[in-house]
């Protein structure tokens, strides 16, 4: 696999320390909020991109889900969180 071609770089880009740290505290925001009742996502739904894969599985990963309610991400290319805005 190529990382670019012609002087473009197209390599996919890892969390920075930044991006891990706010994971982990949307998966301590979750912890917090399951036993009161929070509802659970239907789907995980995360972009193909490694840093949306990282952020994804640090923030549900390891959390105690209802049994229909696993983190079992479905991976997507071109995930629209808003009608202008993909990743």
């Amino acid at each position: 696999m190529l990382d670019g071609a012609e002087g473009i770089i197209w390599a996919d880009a890892n969390l920075t320390d930044i991006g891990e740290q706010q994971a982990l505290d949307a998966h301590a925001l979750w912890k917090s909020l399951l036993p009161g009742g929070i509802p659970v996502p239907e789907t995980f739904y995360v972009s193909p991109l490694t840093r949306a894969i990282q952020t994804a599985d640090l923030s549900f990963k390891e959390l105690d889900l209802p049994k229909d309610r696993q983190y079992e991400p479905v991976v997507k290319e071109l995930v629209c969180i808003t009608s202008h805005y993909c990743v």
